[in-house]
């Protein structure tokens, strides 16, 4: 199963990012993690998963993670990439309720 979880913990967000093989193999190499993206949510989620979760799903991909970390390679994404996009949305939460 995949998921995109974000959880309200007292004045911090939690985000967790689970993604699992569908039973396709994918060239890791040639794929950007926006083409996955889609992928993933036209052969998993629109199968599998009620309306409501798609669209939670598909706002988030396409206004966080595609503009942000969306170009890479899958083979190019690593923990390091992941921590900075996460410390990046969490500064721009932080900056939103500030002002």
């Amino acid at each position: 199963m995949s998921n995109v979880t974000i959880k309200k913990r007292g004045n911090f967000y939690q985000y967790k990012f689970e993604i699992a093989k569908t039973g396709n193999s994918f060239s890791a190499t040639d794929m950007s993690y926006s083409d996955f993206l889609d992928y993933w949510l036209e052969n998993y989620c629109y199968i599998n998963l009620k309306y409501h979760t798609i669209e939670g799903y598909s706002s988030i991909i396409k206004n966080y993670i595609k503009p942000n970390i969306g170009y890479f390679r899958l083979s190019q994404i690593t923990r390091a990439t992941l921590q900075e996009f996460i410390n990046k949305i969490i500064l721009i939460n932080h900056l939103a309720r500030i002002f």
